[in-house]
């Protein structure tokens, strides 16, 4: 596949984080459609158009084919015995939580290169609009990233600078200043009812270490995450609060809906609610991790543990479980530091 970066990927991160950070319990899910639509353009009531506009007007990206040979990263090797099956080595951290586009051997994919930068233009007829939309801008590069595998800390980057053309007093100060004023009212709230990943209420937790390289604090946390998996790989039934489906051998969990108790109505994906990102302050690198907020699964929804039996997957054996058996605290967070 070919690295790039392109409009629509850049405003499909705008409306995530507009919807995690702007959303409400009191809020009709019709109405917050509405007042994205109104921001960002949609089908909603015909509102057609997006208030504000934008577009990338300068891009430097340094394009790279082979992840740990372009970048001078030893790579790890991965174990396949039985009673190991994970990766080793001094940078197994990378290695787990880039697994599917930086392989250690075999097919190679384009990637955009740590140091290239792009400009984004975004305009609008309506200051309090665009001034929005550049804190939401602002607001998500601290929490996730753009493209592949971003919940994982790839496509990380930094707001370096804004300029303002038309309205006068907007600077990156002022975002800063929005940014951390959000953040302490998003705390107050609670958004565990709401059907959507979310920021209101959601845990957020920082390195505590700072390390000299965006590579050495992805390692960190990505050791930290590889062992919690490993040691939890056999518990289907928590696992899947991390994102859906799972697999482990001939086992899978997963998101369902039943007809009754026995059937199988709809099998889902549930997207991870973990965001993981790397943030850069003078020339040191600390990496960020947040637990979204939101209902964990769908009303009328359970975790689904099959055993395949037969390779007809119409053939197996089922349970399902209570969501009380599930405990949102989950262990990987106990030795990380809150943010406060």
């Amino acid at each position: 596949q070919q690295a790039e970066l392109r409009v629509p990927s850049i405003k499909g991160f705008l409306r995530f984080w507009w919807r995690a950070a702007y959303c409400s319990e009191q809020e009709r899910s019709e109405d917050l459609q509405r007042r994205e639509a109104k921001l960002f353009g949609g089908t909603v009531d015909k509102q057609g158009q997006s208030s504000v506009h934008l577009r990338i007007t300068k891009q430097e990206l340094q394009i790279g084919s082979y992840f740990w040979k372009d970048l001078n990263i030893e790579a790890p090797y991965f174990d396949s015995r039985p009673d190991k099956r994970r990766q080793w080595g001094e940078n197994k951290g990378i290695g787990f939580l880039y697994y599917s586009k930086a392989p250690a051997r075999g097919n190679s994919f384009e990637f955009i290169k740590p140091q290239s930068s792009f400009q984004v233009q975004l305009s609008s007829f309506n200051q309090q609009d665009l001034e929005l939309a550049a804190h939401v801008f602002y607001l998500g590069s601290k929490f996730g990233g753009l493209g592949s595998r971003s919940r994982r800390t790839a496509g990380s980057f930094k707001v370096e600078s804004l300029h303002s053309i038309g309205f006068s007093g907007f600077t990156l100060q002022e975002l800063e200043n929005l940014y951390k004023k959000q953040l302490a009212i998003l705390s107050t709230k609670s958004g565990s009812e709401i059907e959507h990943s979310n920021l209101l209420g959601a845990r957020v937790f920082e390195s505590n270490n700072s390390f000299d390289s965006w590579d050495a604090a992805v390692n960190d946390l990505g050791r930290q995450y590889e062992q919690f998996r490993f040691q939890n790989r056999g518990k289907l039934y928590l696992t899947p609060v991390l994102g859906a489906p799972v697999m482990h051998g001939k086992n899978q969990a997963y998101v369902a809906s039943y007809k009754d108790k026995d059937e199988f109505k709809t099998r889902e994906r549930r997207s991870s609610p973990i965001y993981m990102t790397i943030n850069e302050e003078e020339g040191k690198y600390k990496w960020i991790v947040t637990y979204l907020n939101g209902k964990i699964f769908p009303d009328g929804h359970k975790i689904a543990n099959t055993s395949f039996v037969k390779r007809n997957a119409d053939d197996r054996n089922s349970k399902e479980v209570d969501l009380t058996l599930l405990n949102p605290d989950k262990p990987f967070f106990q030795n990380f530091k809150e943010l406060k």
